[in-house]
């Protein structure tokens, strides 16, 4: 399957409950190892793996030290800067021995991680997301041979809704809308449960190639949902997805009202339907896993007459290959 590169993005590492003070985890990203850590007074970084004195690998040979990392091959010791300050004689700072560190950002709860193919730093970042009156995330990962852009692309082809996911009567609520690295849309859509049509609205937020975000609601339920669809691309053609959901809690000019036992017997409910919940996102992301799987990505596709926000879409994405020429698969002269 022919695909274009990794493209320049915020890509999810891990969330922030697995990655303790003073751990150190070791991540694939684009086809490499990385290493997160978090210090002893909770700042998480990530960095290359490799020690810059002889080259042992800082996530199965290193030791977090108050602020510093430490490598146990030789005790060579790297300050917050990843300058080396202490050799295995003692204090020795050389600014000429410095472990590379990646940009990163903790929000939400989850670490991320900006990928460059080209080293540059990013100029965009994830937005904060108020969560405040929504259940605890639950997550579950997907493993999957496919690429960034293959799977965010679903989030405008309208017509596979109907062919794969069964929903009907699809109306296009707010057209495509592109503001820099942000796409937006939002469709409304029936669907058979129990036997009974329910009709679906969806608000779709992609941010670069690595976070979409979908604010569901069904009024006939007086449901709302948020589900999140994070990519971890690990390289040839390898993409771990880490899929969670969220339900919103009755609003607080209602919770305000509720006695604090019937409140906490509330907040469990909608926790407990969020675990229920988890394994339907799942089950309806994973009808799109073979596709993913063996598909061909075809970058002049000719178009059909629902494929409109897909050529946008496409048009989009490019930006995220600054390294490529029309992001096509050409490299820069440069």
């Amino acid at each position: 399957m022919d695909l274009l590169p990794i493209p320049d993005s915020w890509y999810v590492l891990n969330t922030s409950e697995k990655i303790k003070n003073g751990s150190i985890h070791v991540h694939q990203l684009a086809g490499k190892d990385i290493v997160v850590y978090r210090t002893q007074s909770g700042v998480v970084k990530v960095c290359e793996p490799f020690c810059m004195h002889l080259g042992a690998h800082l996530g199965y040979l290193g030791k977090i030290e108050g602020e510093n990392i430490r490598c146990k091959f030789h005790n060579y010791c790297y300050d917050a800067e990843g300058i080396c300050i202490e050799n295995n004689r003692g204090p020795a700072r050389n600014p000429k021995l410095r472990l590379k560190y990646y940009p990163s950002v903790e929000q939400n709860g989850r670490i991320y991680c900006y990928y460059s193919a080209l080293n540059q730093e990013p100029t965009w970042n994830i937005p904060f997301i108020d969560e405040e009156m929504w259940t605890p995330i639950v997550y579950k990962t997907m493993h999957l041979d496919s690429h960034p852009q293959e799977t965010a692309e679903n989030s405008v082809d309208i017509s596979h809704f109907e062919a794969v996911h069964n929903y009907q009567n699809i109306e296009l609520i707010k057209p495509l809308e592109i503001d820099g690295h942000v796409l937006r849309v939002s469709y409304a859509a029936d669907k058979l449960v129990f036997n009974k049509p329910l009709r679906f609205f969806f608000d779709i937020a992609v941010y670069g190639l690595g976070v979409s975000i979908v604010e569901t609601r069904v009024p006939k339920l007086s449901l709302e949902l948020r589900e999140y669809i994070l990519n971890q691309p690990l390289g040839d053609r390898k993409l771990d997805i880490l899929l969670g959901v969220s339900l919103k809690i009755p609003a607080p000019n209602m919770a305000k009202f509720l006695s604090p036992v019937f409140k906490s017997v509330l907040e469990r409910s909608y926790a407990w339907l969020t675990s229920l919940y988890i394994h339907q996102f799942f089950y309806e992301v994973n009808m799109d896993h073979k596709i993913w799987m063996y598909k061909k990505y075809i970058p002049n596709p000719i178009a059909g007459p629902d494929d409109k926000s897909i050529l946008a879409y496409r048009k989009w994405c490019k930006r995220f290959y600054p390294h490529l020429v029309n992001g096509e698969g050409k490299e820069n002269a440069s």
